[in-house]
């Protein structure tokens, strides 16, 4: 699958929800410096060969190394509103927050792709929660992607060396 070059490409099968992420995530930034694209995805692209996940996500958000160094390390303007629309965005799928789901980490609504210049690839799942538990989550995973970048938290360097990972230089981490 070619993601396209942006500072953010989110992905889905479902038309209503590629609505949604169109409305709330692509048009806002239309004009500005970050970078959003929207991707067609085929449910047998959305889930990861060979792995544990056993279905795929609702949306798929693959964040390139350039959001993390352009954007979430300096907390631009565009990075702030970025956080802001996802505040419009996650009440959206919310209200479809069940409890024992939210137990399942082989299943959750919201993944997010983080690619390295080396083209690894970190795989964090999103665990399914209210609109401000995942937008919480969200700023939780920008975080260990940044220290990720900047291979400055030893401790999650040296556990990311024990992380499964796949032949594809993929390794899933839950939230």
């Amino acid at each position: 699958m070619a993601i396209k070059q942006s500072d953010i490409t989110i992905g889905s099968e479902e038309q209503r929800f590629k609505v949604v992420a169109y409305a709330t995530l692509y048009i806002p930034f239309a004009a500005d410096s970050l970078n959003i694209a929207l991707l067609d995805l085929k449910k047998e692209e959305m889930m990861p060969e060979g792995g544990y996940i056993f279905l795929s996500s609702w949306f798929n958000f693959y964040i390139a190394e350039t959001f993390i160094t352009n954007h979430f390390q300096t907390k631009s303007a565009d990075y702030l509103k970025f956080i802001e629309q996802l505040k419009s965005f996650y009440p959206f799928f919310s209200n479809l927050y069940n409890e024992t789901d939210a137990e399942s980490h082989r299943y959750s609504m919201f993944s997010f792709f983080y690619i390295t210049m080396d083209q690894e690839i970190f795989h964090f799942q999103l665990s399914n929660n209210t609109s401000e538990g995942l937008l919480l989550r969200t700023e939780k995973i920008f975080e260990a992607m940044n220290s990720i970048c900047l291979k400055t938290d030893m401790a999650l360097n040296e556990s990311l060396a024990d992380v499964f990972t796949q032949h594809n230089k993929s390794s899933t981490l839950g939230t």
